[in-house]
């Protein structure tokens, strides 16, 4: 619930995103979304984060289970994480 509150939330203030999904069916999911960009690594332990200003949030669908982490420095340091990941990410 709190992941679909958050796209929606996003795509009704028309803030753009960027997804990374780890298999062809985490596109499917959600090719339909406006005002995003996908790339896909195919990675077998994923986790969905959710960077947005100095907070990073990470979803464990398994155990139904969210971690809010607020610090600039974390954030900064998954930026990073998520753009080098993009950079070798397929279209």
């Amino acid at each position: 619930r709190i992941w679909n509150h958050w796209l929606n939330a996003r795509i009704k203030k028309k803030v753009p995103s960027k997804m990374i999904v780890a298999n062809k069916e985490g596109f499917e999911a959600f090719k339909h979304l406006k005002l995003t960009e996908f790339k896909m690594l195919k990675l077998e332990a994923f986790a969905p984060i959710t960077i947005s200003g100095d907070t990073v949030i990470i979803y464990n669908w398994k155990e139904l289970s969210v971690i809010k982490i607020k610090n600039k420095n974390i954030a900064n340091s998954f930026k990073e994480l998520f753009y080098s990941l993009w950079g070798i990410g397929k279209k």
